[in-house]
This record gives C-alpha cells, sequence and structure tokens, in this order.
C-alpha cells in the first residue's frame, strides 16, 4: 500500500500520476471519502511523446486533484479489474488536509 499526506489551499489543484496497467484489463479507481473537500478527475497518458505507445504497452493514468472547501479527506485509488470480485492488486491512499 502506497500513498502520502498532501497539504492543499482551496482552488489548489495537484496531480498524481499512476501506472496504467495497458491493455490488461487492470485500471484505477478512485473513491474520496469524506465527498465534497475535493474533486478528482482522471485522463490517460500515452507512455511516450506524441501518444504513440508500443502495442501492448502500458499508459500511466494521471488524477488532478482540486482542493474545494476546507477539512480533511481520504482519496483512495484502486488498481483492479472492476467486473472481478476480488481485493485490488495495488492500493493506494492519500489523506488530504485543505486550509
Amino acid at each position: 500500500m502506497a500513498g502520502e499526506n498532501i497539504a492543499m489551499n482551496v482552488n489548489e489543484t495537484k496531480t498524481i500520476t499512476l501506472p496504467g496497467g495497458g491493455t490488461t484489463g487492470y485500471s484505477w479507481s478512485f473513491k474520496a471519502v469524506p465527498d465534497g473537500v475535493v474533486k478528482v478527475s482522471s485522463m490517460t497518458k500515452a507512455a511516450t511523446a506524441g501518444g504513440k505507445g508500443p502495442v501492448g504497452g502500458t499508459n500511466d493514468d494521471v488524477f488532478s486533484i482540486t482542493a474545494v472547501a476546507k477539512g480533511s479527506t481520504t482519496v483512495t485509488f484502486r488498481f483492479g479489474r472492476n467486473w472481478e470480485d476480488k481485493e485490488p492488486k495495488k492500493t493506494n491512499i492519500y489523506q488530504i488536509e485543505v486550509k
């Protein structure tokens, strides 16, 4: 389990880059508890410049976290296959304090 503590100010945005699963079917999902302190959005970034990675290669998953209100929240990222009822392969937990 990986992760870290992050301090932010309201309206500040930080990015988190996690290694993607390519064509394996594995992907990162996220949940913020409690809701309403940060907004999390995601995009996939090609592993090489110009967006042309190798066939079957992996992409990085990039998440943008924007602080929207003062408070504390925990954002949990889980790396797994969303159709399988199994524990995720990886879990990253971030404790976020918004001032």
